[in-house]
């Protein structure tokens, strides 16, 4: 999408009026689609790049916050071009009418935002709404793309929604994902892998000195993962070099499943969620496939806080049942679901903190 030289992406500067469409789907959930123009690898029949770029074939799928920013930009802009110097309520007397918004504009925009937003803030007495220094420095648009990063890659399934979102791809089939692959945006994949692990077992620490229990198969693993980052990296600077070797490190692959209540202590020669585990090519997987979770995987374990919400979901069970909406079929399914969690609560409970029998099936 942009170079390093270049923070502001194009596809930004080229939306339009109309560009996001919200799209009702057939399980009566919607989604935010916008549609643009790209222009990294937009060649001409001669190999040249065509400067205006061309439309995108597939529209990107945002969230609605951003659906609503887009929605306010349109109300502020008279023409069909989203982004413009005259957006800028000072600029609208000395500017060409629709002129394209620069990079160096639009982080001065970001500047006199946060000054505004502010000023407001202490006239009213409302210290808590005051947006604070970034540490990082002035914040810049070529920062955008990383944040949302952030955001996107610490979700079950981030890795792939990443690829798709950006065009680029950080899986085996990345290097010949059509010419687009990236090393930059490899690069951000890598240390927001890096960055998630060391998050998560940062939290996994503090809750296991705090007494919290866990459980599974791979409780020892779990507690030994906690142990090791604590001995090796907490507290210090983790830079690229660090933040490689933590994703190398093959005892510190811990990845929390929020929606299977459990963590997965990765292992690619055990993890039944890769069918391809014994291939000696495929043997390698490095992240855990959360859509294809085995309950009686030797990766598994849980702590009292994914125990909580289990209960939390037993008890949605329950609320359902007492309701009587569901058709039978489906509500004879949630209580088979219902005894499954019930006994791993039950199990969850039995243990005493470090008595996990790793053999346990699941």
């Amino acid at each position: 999408m942009h170079g390093r030289n270049n923070p502001l992406p194009p596809v930004v500067l080229a939306l339009r009026r109309g560009c996001c469409t919200r799209v009702e789907r057939d399980d009566g959930t919607a989604r935010f689609e916008v549609r643009g123009r790209h222009f990294k690898g937009v060649l001409d029949e001669d190999g040249n790049a065509i400067g205006e770029g061309e439309e995108r074939a597939d529209p990107w799928i945002v969230l609605e916050p951003v659906a609503r920013a887009i929605a306010v930009v349109e109300e502020l802009e008279d023409g069909e071009q989203l982004f413009t110097r005259t957006l800028y309520r000072y600029a609208k007397g000395t500017c060409m009418p629709r002129t394209g918004l620069s990079s160096d504009a639009a982080v001065e925009r970001i500047r006199a935002f946060t000054a505004w937003a502010n000023q407001l803030a202490t006239t009213h007495d409302r210290p808590h709404e005051l947006i604070p220094p970034d540490p990082d420095g002035a914040v810049a648009l070529r920062r955008f793309r990383r944040t949302i990063a952030w955001f996107i890659y610490r979700q079950p399934g981030g890795r792939i929604a990443l690829a798709v979102q950006y065009g680029h791809a950080a899986t085996a089939m990345s290097e010949s994902y059509a010419g687009r692959s990236q090393a930059d945006m490899l690069e951000v994949l890598d240390q927001e892998k890096g960055l998630a692990l060391a998050e998560t077992l940062t939290e996994a620490g503090e809750r296991i000195a705090a007494g919290e229990r866990v459980s599974g198969p791979a409780a020892d693993r779990y507690r030994a993962a906690a142990a090791e980052f604590s001995d090796r990296y907490a507290g210090t600077y983790l830079g690229k070099r660090e933040l490689r070797a933590l994703v190398a490190n093959p005892r510190l692959q811990v990845y929390e499943d929020p929606k299977a209540f459990l963590t997965c202590n990765h292992d690619a020669f055990t993890a039944l969620c890769n069918p391809d585990r014994d291939r000696p090519r495929d043997g390698g997987r490095s992240t855990p496939d959360h859509s294809r979770c085995h309950p009686a995987c030797a990766n598994i374990s849980r702590t009292d806080s994914q125990i909580t919400a289990l209960r939390a979901e037993v008890a949605r069970i329950d609320t359902d049942a007492d309701a009587g909406l569901d058709p039978y079929p489906i509500a004879a399914r949630e209580q088979q679901r219902k005894a499954h969690l019930t006994d791993i609560i039950r199990r969850h409970d039995a243990r005493q903190p470090g008595t996990d029998d790793p053999k346990e099936p699941r």
